[in-house]
């Protein structure tokens, strides 16, 4: 039996009897029932007809496995506790000024369509805050306070990167978050703080089970 296992750009995980995978480089879901699909390395174990891969190889989301594919990560379901913005009031200009040059870099970067390099570049910015300046109570009061002043409807997506990108830029690092769920399909997106929900305005994010992260 041929085993897959997921190409580089894109990330999987189970829910209500599917498996959903999500092209980083495309931008773009798709799903395939659990008992449909071929045997991939850590996400399922069947034993479907040679060939049952065909289309999901011809969409780019999987692979022939190696000698020793690498294990599946996956991660817990989001909390419900969330962690409320505190009093803006000390914010300085210059945190205004960067959370509009987060949400002016998360426009843009959008704009491209390239969700694989947007959070590669993210993940690497994270990787290099090594001294926070504020904490994050503040720092969600700050954005949350600064965000009906950015003409860009609020969306998930938008909201989270700016945000994670403006708390990375104060030196934190929080964890950025992409969560899908089925019947009926939908999807997510929401930045946490050390377990708890930050500056999330849904009170339905542990319903969606986690995909991707930074």
């Amino acid at each position: 039996m041929t085993t897959y296992q997921l190409s580089p750009h894109v990330r999987a995980c189970t829910d209500g009897g599917y498996i959903v995978f999500l092209d980083l480089r495309l931008d773009r879901y798709w799903s395939v029932p659990l008992r449909t699909a071929p045997a991939i390395a850590g996400l399922a174990e069947t034993e479907c007809a040679q060939g049952s891969g065909a289309r999901l190889i011809e969409l780019g989301l999987i692979e022939q496995a190696r000698a020793c594919p690498a294990p599946h990560e996956s991660r817990t379901a989001a909390p419900e506790q969330k962690l409320l913005p505190t009093d803006h009031s000390r914010a300085s200009l210059f945190e205004y000024g960067l959370c509009a040059s987060a949400c002016w870099w998360t426009a843009g970067t959008l704009a491209r369509r390239r969700l694989d390099l947007t959070l590669a570049r993210l993940e690497e910015l994270k990787s290099r805050a090594v001294m926070p300046v504020a904490d994050a109570q503040h720092l969600i009061g700050v954005f949350e306070a600064f965000r009906p002043w950015f003409p860009r409807r609020r969306v998930c997506l938008f909201d989270a990167l700016a945000l994670f990108r403006f708390m990375v830029m104060r030196g934190l690092r929080p964890d950025l978050v992409f969560g899908v769920r089925t019947a009926p399909f939908a999807a997510h997106c929401w930045v946490e703080w050390e377990g708890r929900l930050a500056g999330d305005s849904s009170d339905h994010c542990a319903s969606f089970k986690p995909i991707a992260w930074v």
